[in-house]
């Protein structure tokens, strides 16, 4: 499963196990649309790494890709 395919699943489980408001789903939903579905979306979870979190966090920073011992 892709990571743009289990958020809808988060969600889900956040409503519905963990009672979280309406209000924190929509900003969920708006964060994940727009800061880790464009890096992260197409990497299926079993899949994912630590070297693509640091992509993500180089990608969120502006930090060069040859600086990851500074994250």
């Amino acid at each position: 499963m892709k990571i743009k395919e289990a958020h809808n699943s988060f969600l889900s489980y956040g409503r519905g196990e963990r009672n979280y408001a309406r209000e924190t789903l929509v900003k969920l939903a708006d964060c994940f649309r727009a800061w880790i579905l464009p890096v992260l979306g197409e990497i299926e979870i079993e899949n994912l790494t630590r070297m693509d979190i640091i992509t993500w966090i180089m990608h969120r920073t502006g930090l060069p890709s040859a600086c990851p011992g500074q994250l």
